[in-house]
């Protein structure tokens, strides 16, 4: 409940979803990590057990004020090391254009791009 206190602004947030170009969604098997600045959240990020040792990297959104200090960046490294502590085979991903460059850099393969800005990634993690 407390969670959904915090979070629930962004969930109906036109803005946010129009800049995600999709809805964000929560269920059991996620897991968020929520950056702070005193009381007031100004970025998230989060990824999902898809089973069988396959995790998904979900949105990540980051308060336009806050942009351009390489907070997306530790996000998206904080979750991929998490997932590794939760057991993650394979990562899989979508990216925006924006995002690109990150999964890229870190070593991600593309998988499938559909449309102009959508680009699918996946991570295989067996063997590190």
């Amino acid at each position: 409940r407390h969670f959904y206190c915090q979070m629930g602004r962004f969930f109906s947030s036109k803005d946010v979803i129009k800049e995600l170009e999709g809805p964000i969604y929560d269920a059991d098997h996620y897991r968020w990590l929520l950056l702070k600045d005193g009381l007031e959240i100004i970025a998230f990020s989060s990824c999902r057990d898809a089973g069988n040792g396959v995790w998904w990297f979900n949105q990540t959104w980051v308060d336009p004020e806050h942009r351009r200090k390489g907070i997306y960046r530790n996000l998206f490294k904080l979750k991929e090391a998490f997932c590794v502590e939760q057991g993650a085979a394979i990562l899989k991903g979508t990216a925006l254009t924006h995002s690109k460059i990150l999964f890229d850099q870190s070593g991600w393969t593309v998988t499938s791009i559909r449309g102009p800005r959508w680009t699918w990634y996946e991570k295989k993690l067996e063997g590190l």
